[in-house]
């Protein structure tokens, strides 16, 4: 039954299209075939199935369908059709042009469509228009909503324009004036889409990450619950870190912001506002907590160029109607502060769960543009940069953010030669967290780089050390230990060559050499391995099922892997099968940590072989 379209769509032109009389048969073959969501309509259908768009509106929602299953093909049917139609045909015409791919010869025909005799028709080519955009369309709008009437069509026309108006536009949106409650409100939204759409580009903004506050301010950070003794570590005295929950962590800032890049374990890091009660007007309460004198000096102190701010909620949800309350109050109260949801500088976290309104300022633009590669003395020796070939053992890593696993970097179907040649340096996978801009591919189930950095800084900094990640999948673990500090060699297996060759890249990113083998990490065996910190498969992602015998087996061949006095630092799923390995191997335990892997948990644990001295990283 479906037939997908193998022609373009051809140029559309002025002829008419006479309407068809479909036979009682053709009519109700169609009828079925567009119920079929599997149905694509081929070319010689396209006139008859448009045809269908004027039958009752449960038909037409399929007809609907499947046109735009046809994609661009369907446009010249369509065009061919609206002269001569006439309602209620002839509004779904302009309806189903809207949602087509851009075509000049449809933004055209909907530009003429303003001025149509028939209303329907006319708010169908003004909604398509607002969200299509493109060439004259500005203009276009403008000039049908100086001349329009009808109060229903004026509220969609100044909703269109907020969304692709001009500067000529939000002129004409700040001298309307109406009484009516509901073009108020949509023509103060349109205003304060159309301003800060406009100000994108003309006017920079950052986060200044070497801006010091007059006096000390009070930090919130969030981690995965699990790590927050290895973050009041990595904080050190000077913060005067304390855990006040499972991955929460207050912390003072006495320096500039650029001090946290430094400390790789908070995923979340945020500036708190001093609450203010509820009230009976939660809009202008959380405005009044957005332009407090508190919040306009963190502001003010640590944006650099104009302050550009979404809004999120702690408990979750959009709350959109709630959100366009706030920033049209807040605008109010301070005109200089834009709620830019695409172009944030600054994230607001707000809590209204209770009788006090609270709110994080979270930095999301920072400025920092240093490559973590750049100035590193220890950078690995050149011996080290045999890359025999660039794979691992597909890891399960689990984590709550993984990547898509149809990026390009990740899923490329290649030859096993292909695989192993570098891929694109750029990276494709952008960050707003300089800390971790190397990583420009991933695997399915790779590391979270907290966790990474987490393993690196458990296991400790020995320049002498020879490490190994035997799974090592995007490379994460030996990105962030070689980053932590010297190390005689880094060392990488994996048994999917496309693993490792984003691994490779990761890592030269990195500004780090390591020689990455196409090996099993049960059965390979390096020589000299004095450290061996990895992430294995989790079973939930890769490697589905009992990973207790890879786990058990792996456990017993890292034992004779490693030298004398060498070291573990993993993430074991199975902590009650892989301990009981681990001491079986000679392997003893220093210390464990439970990690929360999103939505599962894992053993974040040391372990030195026997007649080895305490790892200090390991006691926690």
């Amino acid at each position: 039954m479906a037939t997908p379209p193998t022609d373009p769509a051809e140029p559309a032109t002025e002829r008419t299209s006479p309407a068809p009389v479909l036979a009682p048969e053709r009519r109700q073959q169609l009828a079925q075939a567009v119920a079929d969501a599997g149905f694509t309509p081929g070319r010689h259908d396209l006139r008859d199935v448009v045809e269908l768009l004027g039958d009752d509106e449960d038909l037409a929602v399929h007809v609907e369908r499947a046109l735009l299953r046809a994609g661009a093909a369907a446009a010249p049917a369509l065009l061919r059709r609206l002269p001569d139609a006439e309602p209620p045909l002839r509004p779904r015409l302009v309806r189903v042009l809207g949602r087509l791919p851009a075509d000049p010869a449809v933004d055209m025909h909907l530009k003429a469509c303003l001025d149509d005799h028939d209303p329907k028709t006319r708010r169908n080519a003004i909604g398509a228009l607002g969200k299509r955009g493109g060439p004259d369309v500005a203009a276009a709008l403008l000039a049908r909503a100086r001349a329009e009437a009808s109060l229903p069509h004026l509220r969609s026309l100044v909703e269109a324009l907020g969304k692709v108006g001009d500067a000529d536009a939000l002129a004409w949106l700040d001298g309307l004036e109406t009484g009516d409650p509901e073009l108020q409100r949509l023509t103060a939204r349109a205003r304060l889409m159309l301003g800060r759409s406009l100000g994108r580009g003309e006017v920079g903004s950052a986060i200044d990450l070497d801006a010091i506050a007059a006096e000390p301010r009070p930090l919130m950070l969030g981690c995965r619950p699990g790590l927050e003794p290895l973050l009041v570590d990595a904080l050190g005295p000077g913060f005067a870190p304390r855990v006040l929950g499972p991955g929460r962590v207050a912390a003072t800032l006495r320096g500039p912001l650029r001090d946290l890049l430094a400390v790789r374990l908070w995923t979340e890091v945020g500036l708190p506002l001093p609450p203010l009660s509820r009230g009976t007007d939660l809009p202008a309460t959380i405005a009044a907590l957005l332009t407090s004198p508190e919040a306009r000096l963190l502001f003010n102190t640590y944006t650099k160029g104009q302050v550009r701010y979404r809004l999120a909620w702690a408990r979750g949800g959009h709350r959109r109607a709630l959100v366009w309350q706030v920033a049209a109050a807040a605008a109010a109260r301070w005109p200089e502060l834009v709620n830019d949801p695409r172009e944030t500088t600054w994230e607001v976290v707000v809590d209204d769960a209770g009788l006090l309104v609270r709110a994080e300022l979270r930095p999301r633009r920072w400025s920092a543009t240093d490559k973590p590669g750049e100035g590193l003395a220890f950078a690995q020796p050149a011996a080290a940069d045999r890359q025999t070939a660039t794979s691992r053992n597909t890891r399960d890593r689990e984590l709550a953010t993984s990547r898509n696993p149809t990026d390009p970097a990740t899923s490329r179907h290649s030859t096993d030669r292909e695989a192993l040649e570098p891929v694109d340096d750029k990276p494709a996978l952008e960050s707003a967290d300089p800390r971790f801009s190397y990583r420009s591919g991933d695997v399915p189930a790779a590391s979270h780089p907290t966790i990474a950095a987490a393993l690196a800084r458990l296991a400790e900094v020995r320049p002498a050390d020879v490490v190994w990640d035997p799974f090592v999948g995007s490379g994460l673990e030996l990105c962030e230990r070689g980053l932590l500090g010297p190390a005689a060699a880094l060392l990488g297996t994996d048994l999917d060559p496309r693993a490792l060759a984003v691994a490779a890249t990761n890592l030269r990113n990195a500004g780090l050499r390591a020689e990455l083998t196409l090996a099993d990490a049960t059965t390979h065996r390096p020589t000299g391995v004095t450290l061996i910190v990895t992430n294995p498969p989790m079973g939930r992602r890769v490697h589905r099922g009992d990973v207790g015998p890879l786990l058990t087996a792996f456990v017993a061949n890292a034992a004779a892997v490693l030298a004398p006095g060498g070291r573990l630092a993993w993430i074991s799923p199975l902590p009650r099968v892989t301990d009981p390995a681990l001491q079986a191997a000679g392997l003893v335990l220093r210390g464990s940590l439970t990690l929360d892997m999103g939505g599962f948990t894992g053993q974040l644990s040391a372990g030195t072989s026997r007649c080895a001295r305490p790892a200090a990283a390991a006691d926690f």
